[in-house]
């Protein structure tokens, strides 16, 4: 075998591995970011009280239920809710968790008039709002503007340089 083979299979085995351990950010940073952004949102940074539902990812809904209580805009994050399906009581944000959920999940979304998020890389650019990840090692979002649009959603021009698209 030559050593240009050995080295090319090396190099993909290398990617490979980043990609998995790039996958996703952990639970409570992503918390953290979504929550920070959901501030950003007008009609969420103007409500007394912001709600969340989380569709088949148990841990990011742990991790924002530690954050029950923290401000958002002028209000504060009061509810997360979680399940494998779309929730049953109005909230601010759809959090959505699963291919398997999400053109339930963005039509209720754009029905509704709320934030949809996701931290799934296989729902990157499938018409989620709301996108968060690492880049660098480091948390990172990209806002979706047809996505938001068509939730009626409206983020502050401080995040403008986040958005695609």
């Amino acid at each position: 075998m030559s050593l240009r083979r050995i080295l090319g299979m090396l190099a993909i085995s290398v990617l490979a591995s980043q990609a998995a351990n790039a996958a996703r950010i952990p639970a409570n940073a992503e918390a953290t970011v979504v929550t920070k952004v959901m501030a950003l949102e007008q009609k969420i940074a103007s409500s007394e009280e912001v709600s969340i539902h989380v569709i088949d990812a148990p841990e990011v809904a742990e991790a924002l239920e530690k954050r029950i209580g923290r401000k958002i805009g002028i209000g504060k994050l009061v509810k997360v809710t979680s399940s494998k399906s779309l929730p049953t009581q109005p909230v601010s944000a759809i959090y959505i968790g699963s291919k398997k959920v999400l053109d339930e999940a963005l039509a209720y979304s754009r029905e509704n008039n709320i934030l949809s998020v996701t931290g799934v890389d296989s729902l990157k650019g499938l018409g989620v709002s709301l996108e968060v990840d690492l880049f660098a090692g480091k948390p990172n979002i990209a806002i979706n503007t047809a996505s938001a649009t068509e939730e009626e959603l409206t983020f502050d021009v401080a995040l403008e340089r986040y958005t695609v698209k």
